[in-house]
């Protein structure tokens, strides 16, 4: 009898340093790659990048505003690429990009793809090649970066609020 509970003592140890383990990759949720696709630093925790200021943002009794030029808003499609920040259906505030300074690492944005879908991901690493700047994308539910280099010529859109 001793021998059993010291075999599931120790089967006990074992799976909760499994479980401790598992908690802490969990806990991990941006992938920050040096080099583009190659060698990976974990980096944890980056919120996007402050973009409205409190000056515009007004609430009313009745209803609240935004100001801020060329906003857009939209949803997203269903691929649980974003969860669970942002699930089927939820609204998105957006704005134009038009400088590569206005994108840090931890925006989200919807970008056009070479496919022509728009996909929208978190920004994990910026770097430049002989083409000039370039993003590296990951939905935060994805287990890998996405394939390719994308360019802000393919940002559609920087993601400024998620509603609710």
């Amino acid at each position: 009898m001793a021998k059993s509970r010291n075999k599931w003592k120790e089967y006990t140890y074992y799976l909760a340093i499994l479980f401790i383990g598992s908690v802490a990759l969990n806990m991990i949720t941006i992938i920050e790659n040096d080099n583009a696709f190659n060698t990976l630093n974990i980096k944890s925790n980056i919120s996007p990048s402050l973009t409205i200021n409190e000056s515009q943002i007004l609430v009313y009794e009745t209803h609240a505003e935004i100001v801020y030029p060329n906003m857009s808003w939209f949803t997203l499609e269903p691929t649980g690429s974003m969860l669970p920040l942002a699930n089927t259906g939820t609204y998105m505030l957006g704005v134009n990009v038009t400088d590569d300074n206005e994108l840090h690492v931890g925006d989200i944005v919807t970008y056009n793809s070479e496919s022509g879908e728009y996909i929208m991901h978190r920004i994990i690493n910026i770097s430049n090649d002989e083409n000039g700047t370039y993003y590296i994308l990951k939905g935060d539910n994805n287990p890998i970066a996405d394939k390719n280099k994308i360019r802000l010529n393919q940002v559609v859109f920087k993601v400024v609020s998620i509603i609710y």
